[in-house]
């Protein structure tokens, strides 16, 4: 019995304490995972580098368990790509590391439409979760693929944004492609399956670990054509992205902020030593040569519902920075009682939101 090529990547990918390094210099070897898997022991040896755990692992080799795991995944809607195989997503293929084996649920790994990966603080602002959204929104109706992480706050957001633009997203994943993490992002999880790509180099199964975030974030920025950077901490992983791009050759775009807001100390500094200021999508448009629609898609709320004229007055009182109820009463002269009522009536048609005790934003 013969195991396809496939099947025979699947196993490369899978041997155990077999990491990513080391089967790539296993490659240069044996050229193949075919090759590799015929290899002697003697061979196995003679390479010098391989422990004799390694060796045995190697040796453990199972053509009937191969093709039966492959054929389990399969049945679990997992699809499975390999280097330079087809649908490998050619994006990869040249960056520094590249990984040897996908795993993806959803859609094919679109490799030819532009992209743009958007990431930032997980403990991210209001403003910051707003402009995410907006942001992708735009790019996502101008055809724009989207390329984040499925984290919570910025990452999240800017998935819901492209999602809400009838867009195409793919997140990739610090676990396996069937796991979902964070397990709150399970309505975004399949939304995403459904409408883009869940991706992983982890075979299924595996749960996440936090050296394997880091890892991944070589391909968001890898699939991407532009790194975009929302909000950020002074220690945010959002870093390694920017690295791993700057690596790749990928241009950096990041939000200014308040020099006092801890969120955006990084896209302060980013900026500061270089990076492009990000103020709306049509910076990124403007970089991937895409035409600007004549219809703005940003701040529809008011377009989607109609107001009456005193909710547009106090529609209109807010923005991306929380606003407290006393301020808007201020600003509009109206009654407390009559603010408080539209307040409400906003509220509960989720025109606004609430982002702590009597203080509001535009919503989402």
């Amino acid at each position: 019995m013969e195991l396809t090529k496939e099947e025979y990547w699947y196993w490369l990918g899978s041997i155990k304490q077999v990491g990513r390094k080391t089967a790539r210099k296993l490659l240069y070897v044996f050229e193949d995972p075919y090759e590799l898997f015929n290899a002697s022991k003697k061979a196995l040896r003679d390479t010098g580098f391989l422990t004799d755990v390694q060796i045995n692992n190697i040796l453990c080799r199972d053509m009937h368990d191969i093709r039966r795991t492959v054929n389990m995944i399969k049945n679990r809607g997992i699809n499975i790509v390999y280097l330079s195989g087809k649908g490998y997503p050619r994006r990869l293929e040249n960056i520094p590391d590249p990984p040897l084996v996908l795993y993806y649920k959803g859609a094919a790994i679109d490799n030819e439409s532009p992209s743009a990966a958007i990431v930032g603080s997980r403990k991210c602002s209001e403003y910051g979760r707003r402009l995410a959204y907006d942001i992708a929104y735009e790019l996502a109706a101008h055809g724009v693929r989207i390329i984040s992480g499925m984290a919570y706050g910025i990452d999240g957001e800017a998935q819901r944004g492209c999602l809400a633009a009838g867009g195409i997203t793919q997140a990739v994943l610090g676990c396996g492609a069937d796991i979902c993490y964070p397990k709150s992002n399970i309505e975004l999880y399949t939304m995403i399956e459904r409408n883009g790509s869940i991706i992983s180099e982890y075979e299924p199964k595996t749960m996440p670990r936090p050296g394997f975030f880091p890892e991944r974030n070589r391909i968001v920025s890898g699939l991407s054509d532009i790194v975009a950077v929302v909000e950020a901490g002074e220690k945010s992983g959002s870093l390694i992205t920017v690295d791993c791009a700057l690596e790749q050759g990928k241009d950096i775009y990041a939000v200014p902020g308040r020099i006092t807001d801890a969120q955006s100390k990084s896209c302060n500094m980013l900026i500061k030593n270089g990076a492009f200021l990000l103020e709306t999508a049509e910076d990124i448009l403007d970089a991937l040569k895409i035409e600007h629609k004549n219809n703005k898609s940003i701040n529809k709320t008011e377009n989607k519902y109609t107001l009456a004229t005193d909710e547009k007055i106090v529609y209109a009182r807010l923005g991306l920075e929380p606003k407290h109820i006393d301020s808007i009463v201020l600003e509009t002269g109206m009654p407390a009682e009559q603010v408080m009522r539209i307040i409400l009536s906003l509220e509960m048609r989720h025109i606004i939101q609430k982002t702590a005790n009597n203080y509001y934003v535009k919503g989402v």
